[in-house]
């Protein structure tokens, strides 16, 4: 029987990568990654799957693995989003405020992390439409947070910051490459390649809305 996984995760993934051309010069090569997530309804085109469902995911880490002789521009790697690191950290432990507090059953959403970023110790509080669109308009969706894999490969880890779920592009593909990669010394002739992952705890994978075809 043949794997359902790849068409189930790109109902839930988009993802495409490619690199700026290699040329004779020691001009370094940008290398773009383009994500794109969202909610998926799954199982309605499936006979052998008895129910539908909806599947998303809490969070994923892109992995991009460069093999020899390519050599990655450490000074050119996409650092984080947002780029300062305070701010990052100050959005990071909010989330995780809102999540560990029993008042909202660990539900996230604008108006709660409004309170957190504000230091309110009561989620029972009114928050403005205004205020909402406010910080929906300000905030980053996605918490980027870059890994560092040895000389040859780097990471990012995602997590939406007022969502339950990923969902969206997580950066601009065009403005912001993952990295360059320096090209070897004997540009005429080599033979390299680039790998592209993207990887998801079971836990961060979630599963709601289960219907059953025949009730």
């Amino acid at each position: 029987m043949k794997s359902n996984h790849k068409r189930i995760l790109s109902d839930v993934l988009a993802l495409e990568a490619w690199h700026d051309p290699f040329l004779i010069s020691d001009q370094a090569a940008g290398v773009y990654v383009e994500l794109a997530f969202s909610e998926a309804r799954i199982g309605g085109e499936s006979p052998e799957i008895p129910f539908t469902f909806k599947l998303a995911l809490r969070r994923a880490l892109l992995t991009v693995t460069v093999s020899e002789p390519l050599q990655i521009d450490r000074n050119s790697v996409a650092r984080s989003v947002p780029e300062a690191q305070v701010e990052f950290s100050r959005l990071k432990l909010a989330k995780d405020q809102v999540a560990s507090d029993a008042k909202v059953k660990g539900r996230i959403s604008p108006s709660s992390m409004h309170l957190a970023l504000e230091g309110s110790t009561s989620y029972d509080q009114e928050v403005t439409r205004q205020d909402q669109l406010k910080l929906v308009q300000t905030l980053p969706e996605t918490l980027v947070s870059p890994i560092p894999v040895g000389n040859s490969a780097y990471s990012w880890s995602m997590e939406p910051t007022f969502r339950e779920t990923l969902s969206g592009q997580p950066w601009n593909p065009v403005d912001s490459p993952r990295f360059k990669i320096k090209p070897p010394k004997n540009f005429s002739k080599f033979d390299a390649s680039i790998k592209i992952e993207v990887t998801c705890a079971l836990e961060d994978i979630k599963i709601s809305d289960i219907v059953p075809k025949n009730p």
